[in-house]
């Protein structure tokens, strides 16, 4: 008009609905994940591991990791070598056992201990299998590790504040 105002203006409207849809099904999606994972004592994690070199590197591990192992994902990513630091000593020769036929199958699959920040025990059922074509630049690995703790062990406090965990005995009665 004769002051200066604007009396039209254009515009474009876009409707967004299916987009805004899909973006509420993939963020409820994560979120279902995260609790089932939460729920079961689950970490997902991604590894790649140099065929030449046998150079080992994290690329993913679940944020379920602080609560099952006692540290951050991040720690654990930054660290290359936190895996034989955390493994309990008893459980190495079954562990080397397991990469060995882990790299001739492409399927991982083991059970041992791991010792937490805090010094406790865990009991970890680990699985999983090579994503990536044998051979290739990078082997790439994805899988889970499950706290099995609560159904394998059970727990002695000695008074001098170590962390003892035994294996149930084969009666399931402890008799």
């Amino acid at each position: 008009d004769a002051a200066g105002r604007p009396w039209r203006f254009q515009g474009v409207l876009l409707d967004v609905t299916l987009e805004e849809e899909a973006r509420l099904r993939v963020e409820t999606a994560e979120a279902q994940q995260r609790s089932t994972l939460d729920g079961v004592g689950a970490v997902l994690w991604s590894e790649t591991i140099d065929p030449g070199s046998a150079s080992e590197r994290y690329t993913y591990i679940g944020p379920q990791a602080t609560a099952i192992f006692g540290y951050t994902p991040e720690e654990l990513i930054g660290e290359r070598k936190h895996f034989p630091r955390m493994l309990h000593p008893d459980d190495r020769a079954i562990v080397k056992e397991s990469l060995n036929r882990a790299s001739e199958n492409g399927f991982w699959d083991a059970e041992y201990r791991v010792v937490r920040r805090d010094g406790d025990i865990r009991w970890i059922h680990s699985f999983g299998r090579r994503v990536s074509a044998q051979g290739v630049a990078e082997d790439v690995w994805q899988g889970i590790a499950v706290d099995v703790t609560p159904s394998r062990t059970r727990w002695d406090r000695p008074t001098d504040g170590a962390h003892v965990a035994s294996a149930p005995s084969e009666d399931p009665a402890g008799a």
